[in-house]
């Protein structure tokens, strides 16, 4: 059992690490859309000219707080998923309150994420990318809504385990 501990020790600390990396470049991406953004706003004449299918300085703006948008949903579902691991870590055990608080988190926010990234692209095909033949199913992932449904099943999972856990505890 210790042995199986270490490793999920181990591959948390490895996981946390992934994670940190992963969060400062969407923070580094967030950034430069910002600055890109601020860079159109002043000189929309060059953006216009460089970018194909933007025509006015409103498209550039939508494109802006959509990818911003994104952006923000992936670092906070990073953010828990770095949490989860944490309190792995922290508690010596996957089954307790936090982590399954935390998953339930991470499947509410996945399925968030795939809903944005739909309606994002349906605004996205109907502003900017009109004019060019889009599907219309355009930013909706079916695998993201079934990896929301996998993330959930875990949570409830996990709740099970810290009820039997507490249940053994209270046994003993």
């Amino acid at each position: 059992m210790s042995d199986t501990l270490d490793k999920l020790n181990k591959i948390s600390w490895f996981v946390g690490i992934v994670v940190k990396i992963l969060m400062a470049l969407i923070v580094c991406a967030i950034v430069v859309v910002i600055a890109l953004a601020i860079v159109a706003a002043v000189n929309i004449d060059f953006v216009l000219d460089n970018v194909s299918g933007l025509t006015s300085g409103s498209q550039v703006a939508i494109l802006a707080v959509c990818v911003i948008v994104i952006l923000i949903l992936m670092f906070v579902i990073l953010y828990y998923i770095d949490h989860f691991f944490m309190n792995i870590r922290k508690n010596n055990t996957p089954f307790n309150e936090a982590s399954v608080k935390d998953l339930k988190i991470l499947a509410i926010l996945t399925l968030k994420l795939t809903i944005a990234q739909a309606v994002i692209g349906a605004v996205l095909a109907g502003t900017i990318f009109a004019s060019q033949d889009l599907p219309s199913v355009i930013g909706f992932n079916p695998l993201s809504l079934f990896i929301a449904g996998v993330i959930y099943v875990l949570y409830l999972v996990f709740k099970y385990g810290v009820d039997l856990q507490k249940e053994a505890d209270e046994t003993l």
